[in-house]
């Protein structure tokens, strides 16, 4: 009896650990049964499903902990390449469910042991997803960035006046003429970046006209924005969808506007709302 009680408590053990290789990796929750089953999963093995909890819907697909729980998850989200394609393929997930409904995103590598976790999780933040899914109804959020190429947009903008100062610069001896122009390419520089701010600032003041809500982010650098021009503002817009169609005729204006200037406008959207709710840890 001793040895058949043993072996009864390997095979749970067996059990258990088997168990805890599966997790569920929760992409965000929905107010609405919405068709999710056409989505790959984050892994790309397994679909993206919806797990009803009360009132609303956690979006969410299974994983193998061996590679999305701790420890081993620690060490992937050092490696860029891995870390490139899973942050793509959340948001794939989310935008698929951007089509049908609102989303409250969560936060990228949100995981799971069990289902019964994902309901705790949504039973104590209820009050929480219901009122953004309330507040989020008929609303799109949208980004808006702008840039510059500075060498580009500093020679058109004092062309005239840097090629008169370089034929007085010819006048002068070669010391003199270094400093000079030393000293002048200081000045466009310094006109160059007042003349962007202007800009952008204008940008801002159209948009928080056009829109409910503006929030500006921060500056990205070239190796994660993969531009070859610098960043001059990235800001979050959350929009009305009942006026969506005036809200893009307004873009195409203010984009027409900047462009002219020299520098270039760039909106997209709709994306999930991260930028105006609380992320839920």
């Amino acid at each position: 009896m001793d040895k058949e009680k043993e072996q009864e408590n390997r095979s749970r053990d067996r059990r258990r650990l088997v168990m805890k290789e599966k997790g569920l990796y929760v992409y965000g929750f929905v107010g609405e049964r919405i068709d999710a089953g056409g989505c790959t999963g984050i892994d790309r093995a397994n679909s993206v499903g919806l797990l009803r909890c009360g009132e609303v819907y956690a979006v969410v697909s299974e994983v193998d902990l061996n590679e999305f729980g701790h420890p081993y998850i620690d060490e992937n989200l050092e490696n860029i390449g891995w870390l490139k394609d899973k942050a793509e393929l959340h948001m794939e997930v989310l935008n698929e469910a951007l089509k049908y409904t609102q989303v409250i995103p969560l936060k990228f590598c949100t995981i799971f042991y069990n289902e019964d976790k994902v309901n705790e999780f949504a039973q104590e933040h209820k009050d929480y997803l219901t009122e953004n899914l309330s507040y989020l109804r008929n609303k799109e959020e949208w980004s808006c960035k702008v840039y510059w190429d500075k060498k580009s947009y500093i020679k058109n903008l004092v062309e005239k006046d840097s090629l008169e100062a370089e034929e007085k610069c010819e006048k002068l001896s070669k010391g003199t003429a270094y400093f000079m122009r030393r000293k002048l390419e200081k000045e466009y520089n310094e006109r160059a970046i007042d003349k962007a701010n202007i800009i952008t600032e204008k940008v801002l003041e159209t948009l928080k006209r056009i829109v409910l809500e503006v929030k500006t982010s921060k500056i990205l650098a070239k190796e994660i924005t993969g531009r070859m021009e610098d960043m001059l503002l990235n800001c979050a817009l959350l929009i009305d969808t009942n006026n969506k169609e005036g809200f893009l005729q307004e873009i195409d204006k203010l984009g027409s506007k900047v462009e002219s200037k020299g520098l270039i406008f760039e909106v997209n959207g709709p994306w999930p709302p991260y930028n105006f709710i609380k992320n839920l840890e």
